[in-house]
């Protein structure tokens, strides 16, 4: 069984394809050449444990971060208006709606791409998109703000 791979180093894509011969001994193919590799178990061993750790410490921050959002059912009511925040970080990929659309509360308003991931940022309110604070293509912070609504 073998696995493959793009990797990006320094802005170049390689493609590596990777079989494993015998236990602990892989035969890697890197555009056409071919290594072979051995991995002491030890390493192995670690590497099993260190990618087990950070799928347990990502898992708690997903579950940490669901948990803030459905605490923050009550709308932020500011004398500019009704204030739409994104609880994690990443790329703002494609706005969906513009200033002055009315929109129902859940409705979508941007697709983020976080861990590798297009998320829905919905609105946690109805009302008239007032103003969109972020463009295509830039990176947000956990609770930065991103839209501010009034009521309708």
């Amino acid at each position: 069984m073998s696995s493959r791979f793009t990797v990006t180093i320094e802005g170049r894509k390689y493609e590596v394809e990777v079989y494993e011969k015998e236990e602990n001994i892989f035969l890697v193919k890197i555009e056409g050449r071919e290594y072979i590799v051995y991995i002491p178990r030890e390493v192995v061993e670690e590497m099993e444990s260190a990618v087990e750790e950070v799928s347990i410490r990502l898992s708690k921050t997903i579950e940490d971060n669901i948990s803030k959002m459905q605490r923050l059912q009550q709308p932020v009511v500011e004398e500019f208006g009704l204030k739409v925040v994104c609880e994690i970080p990443g790329r703002i990929v494609r706005i969906v709606v513009k200033e002055g659309d009315v929109i129902d509360k859940g409705q979508t308003i941007a697709l983020l791409e976080s861990m590798k991931m297009v998320i829905e940022v919905k609105s946690p309110y109805r009302g008239r998109v007032k103003k969109i604070l972020v463009k295509e293509g830039s990176f947000i912070d956990v609770r930065q703000l991103i839209a501010v609504l009034e009521s309708v």
